[in-house]
């Protein structure tokens, strides 16, 4: 009896010649004298070789399963590891995957409210709004007036999930010896997925950060009301389907549309990244997948345009140690101190004990200093971070799944920030808030307040230490 896996990697063969994804192996040139082989396959010789190679992974990936979408949607954000021909092709995986019948979209919701769908709605669209790789969306009116969005997991996603991820572990423990590591890679991507397969975790990431702006509003007023979180319907809510709010946001890719309304772009990045780094840093529970998709403009008020996010399947939080160890990262590799950042990195457990700081410290120099040494709106962060782990790699580095997941929130905000305004000065903005937030936790208020904290802790320690 063949087993499943071994189907599974036939299938995933299949797709590879179907699409001439032997392509990229073609680019590594100990492979190139493989190329004859391409004139053997017919569907280059009648098809693929007049579809753009970015057309066709995306094809390929949309076949495999929601699994290998959600990896080519995490792909579509790597401008650093993929050209630009290719990213063009898979940033429609962010929400232009395939819909799936809405006859059935239809009986899943009615069996998920267990009610019929006119005791509900008023009014529901069966052409999907979006289409993603795990759910799609669906507009709607309550009886009461408001309108809806209903997001509903493709049918049978849990036992394709299942099934792909069973593959993953097997091909995992298969080349364990020869990829260092791969075996907790696949762990992490398994741990991510079912999170996000679960509407009610979204429906509470989305409470959470809710919560969090409305902080950040009274602490930050210059920004108004800057960021909007739509309202969830508890009531109709559950782990496969769920019921928020509609908006009506102009997607923020859209640039010719927003400059019509007179919204200054500039400002608008700004704003950006000023709400976005205190998520991070300041309330520690961050949207982690900030991909164009997810983030619309209303411009109702021109003056002070407020953002608006969707999909909250994803989010992050950091531990003070690692934030304080970013933060203080950052800014010692805008001052050029590579001791300082090599020290932090091994004092952080990012980087082993052993590792030799002057030789880590002159690592990252090599690769950072031609970053650094240009003018501060010049420096990218995306290509300081990916540089900083570059230089890392060679010593170990070990970064936790949050620390991975922050990374890519970054290089997002800063790709989005930089489509608004290309001379944007990302360092202008997030300078004043890292500094901000690093005088409140070693700062003379934050000692005071640490020692205001902890007094009565030690105090009853020695007291207990000189009971008999």
């Amino acid at each position: 009896m063949i087993k499943p896996h071994w189907i599974q990697l036939v299938r995933i063969f299949y797709l590879i010649v179907r699409y001439n994804l032997d392509e990229i192996f073609l680019q590594i040139p100990s492979c190139r004298r493989l190329y004859f082989l391409r004139w053997c396959n017919p569907y280059y010789i009648f098809y693929n070789r007049f579809i753009p190679r970015g057309k066709r992974l995306t094809y390929a990936l949309q076949q495999a399963g929601p699994l290998f979408i959600k990896f080519g949607q995490m792909l579509s954000t790597r401008q650093d590891i993929l050209p630009k021909d290719i990213i063009d092709h898979l940033v429609t995986l962010q929400d232009q995957v395939p819909p799936f019948c809405s006859k059935i979209a239809m009986q899943l919701i009615k069996k998920e409210l267990n009610a019929e769908i006119s005791a509900v709605f008023s009014e529901i669209n069966n052409t999907p709004l979006a289409s993603a790789s795990i759910a799609q969306v669906h507009a709607a009116t309550l009886h009461n007036g408001d309108t809806v969005i209903i997001k509903i997991l493709r049918p049978n996603i849990h036992a394709l999930l299942e099934r792909d991820l069973a593959f993953l572990q097997w091909g995992a423990r298969f080349f364990e010896r020869r990829i260092k590591k791969i075996t907790r890679l696949v762990d992490e991507i398994e741990l991510t997925i079912k999170k996000e397969v679960n509407l009610i975790n979204e429906a509470a990431h989305a409470e959470q950060l809710k919560e969090n702006l409305q902080t950040y509003h009274a602490r930050y007023t210059q920004y108004g009301d800057a960021v909007f979180i739509p309202k969830v319907y508890w009531e109709y809510s559950s782990e496969n389907i769920l019921i928020m709010q509609r908006i009506y946001g102009i997607p923020i890719m859209d640039i010719s549309a927003i400059t019509a309304t007179g919204v200054n772009l500039h400002a608008l990045a700004e704003k950006c990244v000023a709400i976005f780094f205190t998520q991070i840093f300041h309330d520690n529970y961050f949207h982690a997948d900030l991909h164009p998709g997810n983030i619309f403009i209303n411009v109702a008020r021109p003056e002070s345009p407020m953002i608006e996010l969707v999909d909250f399947g994803i989010v992050g939080s950091l531990p003070l140690k690692d934030r304080r160890y970013i933060a203080e990262n950052m800014a010692a590799l805008v001052d050029k101190d590579y001791r300082k950042v090599a020290r932090l990195h091994v004092e952080s457990g990012w980087i082993p004990s052993h590792v030799p700081e002057i030789a880590f410290a002159h690592a990252i120099k090599k690769v950072c200093e031609p970053i650094l040494n240009k003018s501060l709106k010049d420096i990218s962060l995306a290509q300081l971070i990916l540089g900083l782990i570059q230089a890392a790699r060679q010593y170990e580095i070990q970064l936790q799944p949050q620390l991975l997941l922050l990374q890519k929130t970054l290089l997002n905000i800063e790709s989005l920030c930089r489509h608004l305004d290309p001379d944007f000065n990302i360092w202008e903005v997030t300078q004043p808030i890292l500094k901000q937030w690093l005088r409140e936790q070693i700062g003379p208020k934050a000692v005071v307040s640490f020692i205001k904290n902890q007094l009565p802790k030690i105090i009853r320690e020695l007291l207990s230490q000189e009971k008999p």
